[in-house]
């Protein structure tokens, strides 16, 4: 992995990134204003989308994974990047605690420059809604699902993005976890980017589909073949 930039952002980055906590998610619906000057026609584009969603709704995500030490870039860090897991609400120092609320079940992976803690993101291990991509994950046994990444507006960058996942992806791997898996938006390429910087490989695509109360799902997996299933209710 390449040495970290820390200055710099990617602002596009956190568009289809949520924010865990509600002072975070307002801050960030404050700075698409300042930091995104969408174009006449996306805005256009966004507003039909809303108003036709009770009706339609049609979301592709990118499935990614991880199962080996191997697979993970060398994280050529910053000397003053570090990132610290804690497993368990207990586990968790204040410090971190006022910074993000900790789950029940879950662990959280912190990114600090310095003495400032600056982002995270968040790992299940049983099946989570993830609010990146808007739908429910069901993990097996040794699975790992990391989401809800956040970093600070002015941290906002591809290398620190990845660094944070691969760091947390390590982690994981060294403590016996035999894959990490990670989701995002099909309509977010700079966070693709990132989780592919981090050494992280697609093995699908699954596109959900939804026509009032009918839904359907499409799954196509990265080493061939594909699969459709129609369910009733939302």
């Amino acid at each position: 992995m390449e040495a970290v930039t820390i200055s710099g952002k990617d602002p596009a980055i956190h568009v289809a990134n949520r924010p865990a906590s509600l002072r975070f998610r307002q801050q960030a619906l404050r700075d698409l204003g300042g930091n995104l000057q969408l174009p006449v026609l996306d805005r256009l584009l966004n507003i039909l989308r809303t108003l036709i969603s009770p009706f339609f709704f049609i979301q592709a995500t990118r499935y990614y994974e991880n199962d080996e030490l191997s697979k993970l870039p060398a994280l050529n860090g910053h000397a003053a990047l570090r990132v610290e897991s804690y497993d368990g609400i207990s586990a968790v120092p204040d410090e971190v605690a006022d910074y993000v609320e900790p789950l029940p079940g879950e662990a959280i992976s912190v990114l600090y420059v310095g003495r400032q803690l600056v982002g995270f993101v968040r790992a299940a291990f049983k099946e989570i809604y993830s609010p990146e991509t808007e739908q429910s994950v069901n993990l097996s046994a040794g699975e790992v699902y990391l989401y809800d990444t956040y970093l600070s507006p002015e941290y906002q960058n591809i290398s620190l993005y990845s660094y944070l996942l691969a760091s947390a992806a390590r982690s994981f791997l060294q403590e016996g976890f035999a894959r990490i898996l990670i989701g995002v938006s099909n309509d977010n390429p700079l966070y693709q980017k990132a989780i592919e910087k981090a050494g992280f490989k697609i093995f699908k695509i699954q596109t959900t589909y939804r026509i009032l109360w009918k839904r359907m799902q499409k799954t196509i997996s990265a080493y061939g073949g594909s699969r459709a299933h129609k369910r009733r209710g939302l």
